[in-house]
């Protein structure tokens, strides 16, 4: 099978461009800063788009190219890039008659009231112009529907090597060298860690499971509900870390979070792996590929 993936250069998008290799799929991953000139292609640019799916013929896509800033200035970039290129790689998909069509999206496209775990029909009511801007890209790939089969799969927060920021990175980097945990508040608000190792084997399901659904939305999450704090005293014992974790008071009642991913698991065969697995594979590649 021949795919093309957008934002192949990427935090999530290396990582799965290297398993698809692996599994002897055939990849044209394109990117904006794609050193393969032949491949290099901003998704707002149309025809260029339009060029390659018709060079390469592929048979299905896994968009994943984004633009995600918390800065206010930048949302008119977000809202181009996230729905305006995720309508020129739609139109441009059609032009090359594939198959198939993989959108991958965002858990902060969910209501932050909902009751947990989140299934794909809770409120949406997205928590920052990000999940706005994914939310309707979803509503445009829905628009597809009837030339492709299209599968959309909303991601928890993913960690893993490559993601140089975040909680994970941040308690790892620190617990590695020995310095403290600093956690806002009391880190008891509850968060989906999602290893970018099981977001791109529920990415390959999806694929391998194209031909068969017409149209189909996934949770995909850890299946597992852990506290910030609970994350820090994990990856403080994986590193054999003498890191205190230090915390303030909370301020009311913690904010909790996580996806129902039983959809996921049942039609796709989805099974994430433990934290505390994932946790100890994350830090014995930091250490191995000298990511810190």
């Amino acid at each position: 099978m021949k795919v093309l993936v957008t934002g192949a250069t990427g935090f999530i998008g290396e990582h799965l461009v290297k398993e698809l290799h692996r599994r002897k799929f055939e990849v044209i991953g394109i990117s904006k800063n794609n050193p393969n000139k032949k491949l290099r292609c901003d998704i707002m640019d149309y025809k260029k788009l339009k060029r390659i799916f018709q060079k390469y013929s592929v048979d299905s896509v896994i968009h994943l190219a984004a633009f995600i800033s918390d800065k206010p200035e930048d949302k008119e970039k977000m809202n181009l890039i996230n729905v305006n290129g995720t309508k020129n790689v739609l139109k441009a998909a059609v032009s090359g008659n594939i198959k198939g069509f993989i959108y991958i999206s965002s858990m902060s496209i969910y209501d932050k009231r909902n009751k947990i775990p989140i299934n794909e029909e809770s409120a949406k009511n997205p928590r920052d112009y990000y999940g706005l801007t994914k939310l309707r890209a979803e509503k445009t790939c829905m628009n597809y529907r009837n030339k492709f089969n299209i599968i959309i799969l909303r991601y928890a927060g993913v960690f893993g090597c490559g993601k140089n920021h975040g909680a994970a990175y941040n308690f790892a980097a620190n617990a590695l060298q020995s310095k403290d945990l600093y956690i806002q508040e009391d880190g008891l608000q509850t968060h989906d860690f999602i290893y970018v190792k099981d977001a791109v084997w529920a990415t390959l399901l999806a694929l391998n499971n194209l031909d068969k659904i017409k149209f189909g939305i996934f949770n995909i999450g850890s299946g597992q509900e852990y506290s910030v704090k609970k994350l820090a005293e994990i990856i403080a014992r994986q590193c054999s870390s003498k890191s205190k974790i230090i915390s303030n008071f909370g301020s009311g009642k913690p904010e909790r979070f996580l996806l129902d991913i039983s959809k996921a698991k049942k039609i796709l065969g989805y099974r994430p792996h433990s934290v505390e697995e994932n946790v100890k594979d994350f830090i014995r590649e930091l250490k191995c590929q000298k990511y810190l």
